[in-house]
């Protein structure tokens, strides 16, 4: 039988780690699966955040050449309503062309002479344009029929020319245009008043966020020509630069490429760049038979997600291996904090218990003598004056023992809660008059030397709740009085301060010090606990209610 226990937790030890490592292994599996689709669904993410980027691009030139658009056009109408010659157009638009970085031609559209209003008069004439004259390559021959469309006002609300060098600058340049009708000698003739942009001022529009460190963006045809080209774009049009990279002696898939440009108005595309690098390609048509495609660029790497798949298998394994020291330590925890609450909710109520006990006792001394005097009163009814007497004597312990209720039940009210306070208007020095003639009786009895020390009261109303405040202040000087001994000094001092929370309001100040018992260290790290009170004999011998300094303190706040 011994054996066979001990051979039976043997397989059940075995039953254990097997079921623990199939668990760890399914956990893995799953772990990889779902880190697989984790893993592609932020790549996709990434990938759409790229395009929505480029596409913000687009959005960004699209608005900054319709601007500039605008700024020609408005001129031309107003060179056209003035009926200008040449010369006072170009003067014109040297006055109100008041940014160097951009350019202003006039075109003759007939032998394509040109004038440049960044250039004074007699030294504008410039050569930029005779370039479209005779046999033209295909991208001259695309910026050529965009200037005509300009000229004759059939263009698409995009249209640019570009991309070209200007005599101005070493910087090629696009330019947005319209038709403009100038005066001659010889009656009217229209040219072309054209805008001229540098690509590195367009191209300083183009931010991407600083964690596409790789990323770039240009603007070509539909056919793939340059129009602004970005720094890692190489060859003469991208459909060459695709191929020369990529596919270099396969000319079916240049074909097929070039076809997939010009029929289709987007597209992601993955080719490897001239470093040799896995790239993400996008473009996407400006629109309106515009024939122009912004072109984003970024290193497929810079998509990839931060965290690999092994961090993620790691971190859940390492989660299964925690979780059962975790939950020790935190079941350790749960019951340290239970034995913690048991012991104060134990010592509070030994507290209350204490409390009660005293309070019992400062109750049962103004009741005993206020039967006592009762009592002897009614043995003494043919005495009327001493009756009178037992009867004042009678009538000061029914009040003090008034105020002990009274205390007791404002106590029970803030701990529940229900405690309201009445504000209205108080006289500052004249309710600390009051309290020291409350207590004159009581401090010449004692033989206590009492000092009133005023501070400066900018205020002297305040708005507060009078019988609280009188509560409060007399609390304190009465348990001054009781456990200060004859002979001894109390002294009161109260001023005002502002209050930095709000400067429509102010801090009464209102200190009492005294030479009677004091407070032991013990006592004033728990003063402020509910039913606390000194273990003191003469605190103990004392007739009162001590006050509870927590109740005291939720009342000044």
């Amino acid at each position: 039988m011994a054996l066979y226990t001990k051979h039976t937790e043997k397989l059940y030890k075995a039953a254990l780690w097997a079921g623990n490592i199939v668990l760890m292994l399914v956990a893995v599996v799953v772990s990889l699966i779902y880190a697989y689709h984790v893993r592609t669904s932020q790549i996709e993410v990434k990938q759409a955040d790229f395009i929505s980027t480029v596409e913000s691009m687009k959005s960004v030139s699209q608005n900054y050449l319709d601007s500039e658009r605008g700024y020609v056009e408005n001129w031309a109408f107003y060179i056209n309503d003035r009926q200008m010659t040449r010369e006072e157009a170009l003067d014109f638009l040297r006055s109100i062309n008041t940014n160097p970085g951009r350019y202003v031609h006039i075109v003759d559209m007939e032998n394509f002479d040109a004038w440049s209003a960044s250039y004074p008069a007699g030294h504008d004439e410039i050569d930029t344009y005779h370039r479209f004259q005779g046999e033209l390559k295909d991208w001259e021959q695309l910026m050529l029929d965009a200037m005509w469309e300009m000229y004759n006002g059939t263009a698409p609300k995009f249209t640019v020319v570009g991309r070209y060098q200007l005599d101005e600058t070493v910087s090629p340049a696009v330019s947005v245009g319209a038709r403009i009708t100038l005066q001659t000698e010889d009656g009217t003739k229209d040219f072309l008043l054209l805008r001229a942009i540098p690509t590195n001022v367009l191209q300083k529009t183009w931010v991407f966020p600083a964690e596409y460190q790789s990323a770039e963006v240009g603007i070509m045809t539909t056919k793939g020509g340059y129009v602004i080209q970005s720094p890692s774009m190489k060859s003469i049009s991208f459909p060459e630069y695709i191929r020369g990279y990529n596919f270099q002696d396969d000319y079916n898939k240049v074909d097929s490429f070039q076809k997939e440009l010009e029929s289709t108005d987007h597209g992601v595309l993955c080719y490897k760049n001239f470093r040799n690098e896995d790239c993400l390609w996008y473009y996407s048509s400006f629109g309106g038979n515009s024939n122009l495609d912004i072109l984003g660029v970024i290193r497929l790497d810079e998509l990839q997600p931060e965290n690999g798949t092994w961090l993620i298998v790691f971190l859940i394994c390492g989660t299964l291996a925690a979780l059962v020291l975790l939950d020790g330590l935190y079941l350790r925890q749960v019951n340290r904090r239970l034995r913690k609450t048991a012991q104060l909710v134990q010592e509070a109520s030994e507290a209350k218990t204490q409390f009660l006990s005293s309070m019992s006792h400062d109750i049962r001394t103004p009741m005993n003598a206020v039967l006592g005097m009762m009592s002897i009163a009614k043995s003494h009814v043919q005495d009327p004056e001493y009756v009178t007497q037992c009867l004042d004597k009678a009538m000061t312990s029914g009040k003090r023992l008034l105020t002990l209720i009274n205390d007791v039940l404002d106590i029970s009210k803030i701990e529940s809660g229900q405690f309201v306070l009445t504000p209205s208007e108080v006289l500052v020095e004249k309710f600390f008059k009051e309290l020291d003639d409350m207590l004159a009786l009581q401090i010449r009895e004692k033989n206590l030397h009492f000092t009133i020390q005023k501070d400066a009261l900018p205020h002297p109303v305040v708005l507060a709740d009078p019988i609280r405040l009188n509560q409060i202040y007399m609390n304190l000087l009465s348990n001054a009085v009781k456990y200060t001994p004859d002979g001894g000094s109390i002294t009161m001092r109260f001023g005002e301060e502002p209050a930095e929370a709000d400067k429509k309001l102010t801090c009464l100040v209102f200190c009492v010090s005294d030479t009677g018992i004091g407070m032991t260290p013990e006592y004033q790290d728990r003063m402020y606990q509910s039913f606390s009170r000194e273990i003191n004999t003469q605190v103990n011998r004392t007739l009162g209610l001590v006050w509870d300094w927590r109740l005291c303190v939720r009342w000044l706040i």
